[in-house]
């Protein structure tokens, strides 16, 4: 899965940007973690993980 994602990231077409803005500590990575864990581009145990 890894690889095909960064394979699927090489091309430029493929990347979409997805701005969240908020106030500090109002839950933008645990929003951005939970709509890309949904998205299945990362299992939901990565999740938090940055």
């Amino acid at each position: 899965l890894i690889t095909n994602s960064k394979t699927i990231m090489d091309k430029k077409s493929n990347i979409r940007y997805m701005p969240v803005i908020a106030h500090d500590d109002h839950g933008k990575s645990n929003l951005t973690d939970s709509l890309v864990c949904k998205a299945g581009i990362i299992a939901s145990a990565r999740a938090g993980e940055m």
